[in-house]
């Protein structure tokens, strides 16, 4: 609590000081976007007598207002309205929600000490290139550092509030959680660079014993301590029949981890019915090329491959699966491993083959293939895949997918996304292999 208080006070501290200032150099800007999304999704149970089919509209409001006092400091003020709505589920009750969000809220010290160095405090947005290893708001502190040819970043985090003003506290498996984030770049050649990643994360809150009982909306599966580390090498050269593209990230985890399962009791509630602690080794690589090509047409590209260990002996007290961090994207516009499936990177192997068609001067499409197979017959996807049905854990075989993607960007102040997928389902789904599901996403994005 003293935390928190003692975070507020400084925010409006600040703004107080930048508002008092106004008769210096300054700048305020006020911009939103809004945001349509309808999303459709058919047979993601991969059995047609569970009616699973679902039809949804989506609507964002989001306003930010933005004051810069002379070039060293900075306040940014956001905050969003979400609405959901699903308008068919299968025969299903229907649900409409309204939901305000707060985003991002920091202030911001810029060339301190007269170098290239700069401080951030309050709910801010981390994000690094590919979104692989995060792209998450945080209620942070975090230093950056640019001296060239290098970047230096050191953020450290925990969720102070509820990310939704409905919400009485915060999201339980937030909740208590610190995390440390750190990444330096260097910039060794033009157009390449080496990226070192580190995150720590501590799960300090309440573990209960089992036969223990918890609301359902305090339900925690998992609190960990925890450990990433990795690097990316990736660059562009520029060749006589088209730019070449590459990336290679290697990341690996490590540390303890105490997961509870649980049984539902009357009146929402949910009983500890399991605890288990065990500890965590596992590593994953993931590389591509791209290719843009100067054939007709000028198609560009892309193959890609991407593994994540898995754990053949799981009684042996080490799980030896990787797992992401938790904040990487999982947006729409995140389709690393997959529009329709989207797993974690956790016991699985994934190629990928694109390519991609420029239309107009500001658009493309693309058509991408993915095939999924474990790396270990195992009777689950970790994290949250879309599919609800459940391997069998005899065969590895989960799937294949196949993508249409298309971004639009004709116009100054709106983007269109178009995407239609279908998955197939593999062996490791038993009775169901050979069944289909199907998505159609459309996403328009106007900018003011």
């Amino acid at each position: 609590m003293a935390l928190r208080l003692a975070s507020l006070t400084l925010i409006f501290f600040l703004a107080s000081l930048t508002a008092a200032a106004r008769a210096q150099i300054s700048s305020s800007e006020i911009e939103g976007e809004y945001e349509i999304k309808f999303d459709f999704r058919k047979n993601f149970a991969l059995d047609k007598s569970n009616r699973d089919d679902l039809f949804r509209f989506d609507q964002e409001l989001q306003l930010r207002w933005l004051y810069r006092y002379d070039d060293w400091l900075s306040v940014l003020l956001e905050g969003q309205f979400v609405g959901e709505h699903q308008l068919y589920t299968g025969g299903g009750p229907r649900r409409s929600e309204f939901d305000p969000e707060r985003g991002e809220t920091w202030v911001r010290f810029d060339k301190l000490f007269g170098r290239n160095l700069s401080f951030t405090i309050g709910r801010q947005s981390f994000e690094e290139p590919r979104r692989w290893w995060w792209d998450e708001e945080l209620d942070a502190v975090n230093v950056r550092y640019r001296p060239e040819p290098w970047l230096f970043e050191l953020g450290v985090a925990r969720e102070l509030f509820q990310e939704s003003l409905r919400d009485n506290s915060v999201d339980p498996e937030q909740s208590r959680v610190i995390r440390v984030l750190a990444r330096a770049k260097w910039a060794y050649l033009k157009n390449h660079g080496l990226d070192f990643f580190f995150l720590h994360e501590n799960d300090r809150s309440a573990t209960p014993a089992r036969g223990a009982t918890v609301k359902e909306d305090r339900e925690d599966p998992s609190d960990g301590r925890l450990w990433w580390t990795g690097l990316r090498a990736s660059g562009i050269h520029p060749a006589r029949y088209g730019n070449l593209s590459y990336w290679f990230d290697l990341a690996g985890v490590l540390g303890r981890e105490k997961l509870l399962e649980f049984d539902e009791l009357p009146g929402n509630r949910l009983r500890v019915t399991s605890r288990s602690n065990h500890r965590v080794r596992g590593w994953a690589i993931d590389l591509g090329g791209r290719w843009e090509s100067q054939l007709a047409a000028e198609p560009v590209f892309i193959l890609a491959y991407a593994r994540g260990s898995g754990d053949k002996r799981p009684t042996t007290g080490i799980d030896r699966s990787f797992r992401q961090t938790g904040l990487e994207a999982d947006d729409e516009q995140f389709r690393t491993y997959g529009e329709l499936l989207r797993p974690e990177l956790s016991n699985l192997r994934i190629p990928t083959f694109a390519v991609q068609f420029p239309i107009l001067w500001r658009s493309y499409i693309e058509f991408a293939y993915r095939n999924f197979r474990q790396v270990h017959a195992a009777p689950f996807l970790r994290g949250e895949a879309r599919i609800e049905a459940e391997p069998n854990g005899i065969s590895r075989n989960i799937g294949h997918e196949w993508m249409l993607y298309s971004i639009i960007r004709q116009w100054k102040n709106i983007e269109i996304e178009l995407v239609g997928a279908a998955f197939r389902a593999g062996r490791a789904y038993g009775p169901l292999s050979g069944k289909m599901a199907y998505s159609l996403f459309t996403q328009v994005t106007f900018e003011f």
